[in-house]
């Protein structure tokens, strides 16, 4: 298995969870990391022919994309550099794919849609904000293209980060344990899977052959500030400190959709995998306390 985005919150909890089942290769950029047990590779993937040499290489089974610039802000000031992160690279990762015959799989997001209706399923038309949005659709474009039996994962997740990436969820909860008061929003609507159901779900889904595009997302809508709350409850922080807050009157920000929820109808029709209800999941990431301090040892070389 070769991840691209190997130092990322998704990349580092991927290499951990199957570290023991696959020989996990990360490939990094800027950021040097050391994980017991991965094998980790330096390689500039916004050239085509340094993605397309590593990938012949090591001629993987499986690549996945999980390389991208998600800041919405500096997708918006900076585009060239946003089109080069969420359009040349995953454009170079599955090109590399296909040429060694290599299964592919191209994280996405939940930020595709105009935020006009709720639960928008995989046959929905995109309707971006904003770039990185537009740029996060342009690649899937650009991935079928390429190899239309590519898997394609529209989500949004939450867990344990490394120190150099701290999750929504890890904010949160940094921020209740040290007693600041924070603001969430109450009209920021998304469907949050914990990220270590969202790894088991992808291979899930690749281990029955399928292909295509995937919402893997928590059957729950709710709130920025309800998924807040939800959180405490689990880990026994007090909640008060939550302040309620509305995206619509905060100024000067790029353009966002306030619903981002997505519907896993057609993931749970699959039967190729299942979906835990939000307070399972959440429960779930209170047991898995460990994995932050695992991840807290994470060794920048």
């Amino acid at each position: 298995m070769l991840i691209s985005g190997g130092s990322g919150l998704l990349a580092v909890n991927w290499a951990y969870q199957m570290r023991d089942q696959w020989d996990v290769h990360l490939l990094l950029h800027h950021r040097k990391i050391t994980i017991p047990g991965v094998s980790c590779h330096t390689v500039d993937i916004t050239k085509s022919g340094a993605a397309l040499e590593i990938v012949n290489h090591l001629s993987p089974d499986l690549v996945i994309n999980t390389a991208a610039l998600t800041n919405v802000e500096k997708c918006e000031k900076d585009r060239d550099l946003a089109t080069l992160c969420n359009v040349v690279i995953p454009s170079n990762m599955v090109s590399a794919a296909r040429a060694t015959g290599s299964c592919f799989v191209h994280i996405s997001t939940d930020h595709l849609f105009d935020g006009k209706k709720p639960l928008r399923c995989e046959r929905d038309q995109p309707s971006p904000k904003n770039h990185y949005g537009m740029t996060k659709w342009r690649a899937e474009g650009v991935v079928f293209e390429t190899l239309p039996e590519s898997l394609v994962i529209r989500t949004n997740f939450f867990g344990w980060g490394p120190p150099y990436r701290r999750s929504f969820s890890d904010w949160i909860l940094s921020a209740m344990k040290n007693g600041q008061q924070i603001n969430l929003f109450t009209d920021v609507y998304f469907t949050p899977v914990y990220v270590s159901e969202l790894i088991k779900v992808v291979h899930g889904l690749y281990e029955a052959g399928l292909t295509g595009i995937f919402n893997i997302v928590s059957s729950d809508r709710l709130s920025k500030y309800q998924f807040g709350k939800r959180l405490c409850r689990v880990f026994n922080y007090d909640e008060s400190l939550i302040l309620p807050a509305l995206l619509s009157e905060v100024p000067n920000l790029a353009p966002r959709p306030l619903d981002m929820s997505l519907c896993n109808h057609k993931l749970l029709s699959t039967h190729a995998a299942s979906m835990p209800d939000l307070s399972t999941m959440l429960e779930a990431l209170a047991a898995d306390r460990d994995n932050s301090d695992l991840l807290a040892t994470i060794e920048n070389t």
